[in-house]
This record gives structure tokens, C-alpha cells and sequence, in this order.
């Protein structure tokens, strides 16, 4: 969970043999900040969304000056984080630029059909159903990009649990607009998405908890959704067998 994660010896460790150090930014990895800051003393250093614009950001109330960091979930704004990588590598090895950029090109047109993609999935669910209830706030761009209400358990961070007043709310939700399924995530504990689900069942509503999906991590390496457009069909399939 990169909310909360405390870099070890052997993680700073393994980063200070790095040629180049790229992070998410926009306060995602909130534990980690001072380190990077420090690192970038002494070896390159970036956060990828840094150009991002903001006006392309969404606002966080839970955050003290920084927007929600979940960028990726819009894919037309992880090209930019993609063109920003680019830019590191060409600064750190420019006799390799006309691959990179090479390389840059192929990747930026799969981003643009897997955005194509994503459209032409979620319009196969019913407008009125396409409400995605999940452990937390994470899909906030994805809503806003792919037109599909998000409501998450939690805050944009996962640091704070849900209490019982949340769980209420989230329980009424879904009773009033007949959702189907409700989601975990890979990265969060299970037991607060259960909660909702058993609460539901109380008032006499049955909803079904969905395939997880990848949100503040990726699937293990070797799998497809251990890349970035991989965990991204993942999470689109589930959602639209989940509420179609």
C-alpha cells in the first residue's frame, strides 16, 4: 500500500544503486517523500505526473495541498506520466534517444486504443447501473474519464478505516440504486467491503462481492496484470461483468 509504507535498510539500499528513480508523486507514496528528496541530491529523480497540468487534477480534501494522486486510472493522463519517462531516460542515456522515443510512440498508440477500449466497455452497462462502490476513493479519474459514479468506503488515502457510520451510508447507496456487486481491492483489507456486504444483507439486500481489483498496486510480475495495460483490462472486465 503505497499510502503507507515505510521504505526499509534494504529499500534504500536498492535505490541507491539506481541509474534513475521514477515514483508515482502527488503524495501517493506519502511515507517515502523525504527519501526521494534526498535521493535526487545525489542521482536523477522524478515523479512522473509532474507535468500533469493542473487543471487535469482532481482536488483532495484529505491531503493538505495535494490532489488526489490517482492519475493512472485515466489512461490520456498516464501517456503524459509515459512521455515524462521518456524524458528521464533520454536525459540519463541521450545516445539512446531515437529508441526511446521510438519505443514511446508504440506504447503512447496501445495507450490510445486501450482508452478506446475502455469507452466501449463500460457502455455496455446500463447508464443507471453504472455505479462503482469500492474500498476506497481511488477511482475517482476513472469515473471522470469513463462516465461511471465512484463511491468508495474510505478516503483517497487508505489511513483511515471506515467507521460504522460510513458503512450505513455506503449500505443505503447501494440498496436505493439496486447495486449488484460491490468491489475489494488487491492492496486493502477485505474486512471493511465484508462489513458492507453483511449490512446489506441485514436490511434483506443481497449484493455480491465482485472479482478484486488492482488500485494502489499491480498484479505479481509474470502476470497480465502485472502490467500497467493489464491491470487496467482487469479492473474493466471485472467492473463490467460485475454490474452489466
Amino acid at each position: 500500500d503505497p499510502h503507507l509504507y515505510r521504505a526499509s535498510a534494504g529499500d534504500i539500499k536498492t535505490l541507491n544503486k539506481a541509474d534513475l528513480i521514477l515514483y508515482n508523486g502527488l503524495y501517493l507514496e506519502a511515507k517515502m517523500i523525504d527519501i526521494f528528496t534526498k535521493l535526487n541530491k545525489q542521482k536523477p529523480t522524478r515523479a512522473v505526473t509532474k507535468n500533469i497540468p493542473n487543471s487535469s487534477l482532481l482536488s483532495s480534501e484529505e491531503y493538505d495541498g495535494f490532489p488526489d494522486p490517482h492519475v493512472w486510472f485515466d489512461v490520456t493522463l498516464w501517456k503524459l506520466a509515459t512521455q515524462e519517462v521518456t524524458k528521464a531516460l533520454i536525459e540519463i542515456q541521450p545516445q539512446h534517444k531515437k529508441e526511446f522515443k521510438k519505443n514511446e510512440a508504440i506504447y503512447l498508440k496501445k495507450l490510445t486504443e486501450l482508452d478506446h477500449w475502455i469507452k466501449e466497455q463500460i457502455s455496455l452497462i446500463p447508464s443507471n447501473q453504472r455505479i462503482l462502490v469500492t474500498a476506497h476513493d481511488a477511482f475517482g479519474y476513472f469515473g471522470k474519464r469513463y462516465q461511471i459514479k465512484v463511491v468508495g468506503l474510505q478516503g483517497i488515502s487508505t489511513k483511515a478505516e471506515a467507521n460504522t457510520k460510513d458503512i450505513q451510508n455506503i449500505t443505503k447507496i447501494i440498496i436505493n440504486n439496486k447495486v449488484p456487486t460491490i468491489f475489494i481491492e488487491s492492496s486493502v483489507p477485505v474486512k471493511q467491503i465484508e462489513a458492507v456486504q453483511a449490512a446489506a444483507n441485514a436490511k434483506g439486500y443481497s449484493v455480491s462481492i465482485g472479482t478484486p481489483l488492482f488500485t494502489d498496486a499491480m498484479g505479481d510480475k509474470g502476470t497480465p496484470e502485472g502490467s500497467y495495460i493489464g491491470m487496467i483490462k482487469h479492473n474493466v472486465n471485472s467492473i463490467r461483468t460485475g454490474l452489466k
